[in-house]
């Protein structure tokens, strides 16, 4: 079976278990699952005087089905609710098998009396082998019924997961947020200080640094809404970004080189600002002048992101551990992400 297939069963195998609509073919299935066994049980007991029984074997058949519609219901509406889902294991276990120790003792007594009945009694039903007949009985009917038991438990165990990734869903998504909004707050009050003090000076410089941010500050409150954005639009970002921190601060020095295919890839919103302000923080806690190379490059389903900083070992020891969070939820194993003291490199399949 291929991989499609195998994730077809899968899916349709866990909508049966866990969503509502299935549930009456649940149901229907198990009373199928009884009626099969009953007819089973029944024949098989009786093989030796089907012609003399008749149509008898039908009626202990249907009694066989509802001795074990009884116990299965039983343990799947009070004993499992009560007792297994409430983790009183004990209790459980000894009221599980104290069922099915009546549900074998009637069984084994109506068959033996029938037989009895018929004078085709069977050596099974005697004593000293009685005895054995119960406890084989039990054995078998106590693990069929305790199957039930673990299809509620693995249906339980499903959705408590399910409720599990959706926490662990939002609580990324969270996250995804939080860095959308990112823009760091220290830049903001920074440039608008430094062009009210560069208005009457240069005023076409003051100009140029608002113009910047407000490209800035639009790209990332209306362009990031989208789940993508064009790779173009976002290296423009990152060269606004760039340009504002090296006019506020003049420590560095920046380049960004990209293709034409650039223009034409589309890619999650800001996956590559927390790297480029990472290495600009380190700059300036140094104090020392650096400068920035980035690079994207691009093929038909690959983008290829290159920060490189130099010198010192820039990158050594950094944390970017929400940043793998967020490329795990939005591109799983499709991407792969190198640091080493100098350069970051990002790899994502589009």
């Amino acid at each position: 079976m291929n991989n499609s297939g195998q994730a077809s069963s899968h899916s349709f195998l866990h909508k049966f278990l866990l969503e509502p609509g299935y549930r009456t073919a649940r149901h229907l299935l198990l009373i199928f699952i009884m009626v099969v066994t009953a007819l089973n049980q029944s024949f098989m007991t009786m093989s030796n005087g089907i012609e003399r029984i008749g149509k008898g074997v039908l009626f202990q058949s249907a009694f066989i089905f509802i001795t074990y519609l009884a116990a299965c219901y039983f343990n799947l509406w009070v004993l499992l609710p009560r007792y297994l889902l409430q983790k009183k294991y004990i209790r459980y276990a000894l009221y599980l098998s104290a069922t099915v120790l009546l549900l074998t003792l009637g069984q084994t007594l109506e068959e033996r009396t029938i037989l009895a009945h018929y004078d085709i009694l069977d050596g099974f039903y005697t004593m000293p082998r009685i005895p054995i007949t119960i406890l084989s009985s039990f054995a078998l009917v106590l693990l069929c019924v305790s199957g039930i038991s673990m299809t509620v438990l693995l249906k339980h165990w499903l959705l408590d997961n399910q409720k599990v990734n959706q926490l662990e869903k939002r609580h990324v998504q969270s996250e995804v947020e939080r860095l959308k909004e990112q823009v760091n707050p220290r830049l903001l009050f920074s440039i608008l200080n430094r062009t009210g003090i560069l208005a009457l000076q240069r005023p076409q410089e003051a100009s140029d640094m608002l113009i910047r941010l407000s490209q800035l500050l639009r790209y990332q409150l209306y362009d990031c809404s989208r789940e993508r954005v064009l790779l173009s639009a976002e290296i423009k970002f990152l060269n606004n970004y760039l340009t504002l921190e090296q006019m506020y601060s003049g420590m560095f020095s920046f380049n960004i080189q990209s293709d034409k295919e650039c223009s034409h890839v589309l890619i999650a919103p800001l996956l590559f600002i927390s790297f480029v302000q990472s290495a600009i923080s380190k700059v300036y806690e140094v104090k020392e002048e650096a400068s920035i190379a980035i690079w994207f490059e691009t093929t038909d389903d690959r983008v290829t992101f290159t920060c490189r900083c130099e010198p010192g070992e820039i990158f050594f020891d950094m944390d970017f551990s929400k940043v793998c969070k967020r490329l795990d939820f939005l591109y799983g194993n499709r991407h792969s992400l190198t640091v080493t003291g100098k350069e970051v490199t990002l790899n994502l399949e589009t």
